[in-house]
């Protein structure tokens, strides 16, 4: 079953925790939460870079996005549980 922890995002100690059987649910989820918490893509924010970051054992997705006032945050989403697991 797919869920998300209700933390933050804002830095690795504080991932948002993707919970998805495979990696193609997973990415999918990451957008979704953001669109949640900033918006549609688009009109809201764009990703401006993608990074893939390994750390103390844990495999993490860092999105940095660009609001439309110019500010850029970056969100973590540890992917640990599904990374490397390819959809049907």
């Amino acid at each position: 079953m797919a869920s998300y922890s209700s933390h933050t995002g804002l830095s690795p100690a504080d991932a948002v925790v993707i919970g998805a059987p495979d990696e193609m649910v997973g990415v999918a989820m990451e957008y979704a939460w953001l669109e949640r918490a900033l918006g549609r893509r688009g009109p809201d924010w764009d990703l401006a870079m993608q990074a893939l970051l390994h750390e103390d054992g844990r495999t993490y997705d860092r999105l940095d996005v660009e609001l439309t006032d110019g500010t850029r945050r970056s969100y973590y989403f540890d992917i640990t549980g599904f990374f490397g697991r390819l959809g049907a």
